[in-house]
């Protein structure tokens, strides 16, 4: 092995008839292949785990890098892992190495608001119950509605009797 340690690497199956892969990037190859053996080990839900556990586990698959880096800035990383994901195109990743949060709302807004209107139509009835309960603010000890705490909390009302309370305690 080499002095780097950062690197770009591929997950693919041991089984011939498993075309599909994943691309990483890690700043430390040897903690990146114990978090990813733990993962699959403890069924942790994301796709590329439920992909291994359900071709034959941790066991059934090859954990390559493909290739090695100078740099340990986690930025200059994504940027050679975005070069190999754009080439390579796999099939296993769900996130774009490169693309922010903001960026993935931007891409997929219409499917996240319909994604979002189904979920409140689903449990409609417990949102509400739930907004319109009675809670006592945490900082100031005034009640309010559960729907309308985070509004209260900002408030200078809120952080004066919040100040006033800590003083007298």
């Amino acid at each position: 092995m080499n002095d780097f340690n950062s690197c770009i690497y591929k997950v693919s199956s041991k089984d011939e008839d498993n075309n599909d892969f994943y691309i990483g990037s890690s700043t430390n190859w040897k903690v990146r292949q114990k978090f990813h053996k733990f993962h699959c080990k403890n069924n942790f839900n994301r796709p590329l785990y439920q992909w291994i556990n359900k071709n034959g586990g941790y066991e059934n698959f090859n954990f390559e890098p493909i290739a090695w880096l100078p740099s340990k800035n986690v930025n200059d990383v994504r940027e050679v892992e975005e070069m190999y994901f754009l080439t390579l195109k796999p099939t296993i990743n769900v996130f774009h190495p490169k693309r922010s949060r903001k960026q993935y709302y931007i891409d997929n807004k219409e499917q996240m608001n319909e994604k979002a209107k189904r979920y409140y139509d689903k449990h409609r009835n417990k949102l509400l119950m739930r907004a319109g309960m009675k809670l006592m603010c945490p900082i100031c000890g005034t009640w309010g509605t559960a729907g309308h705490l985070g509004r209260h909390q900002k408030t200078k009302k809120c952080q004066i009797l919040g100040k006033k309370l800590l003083e007298n305690k």
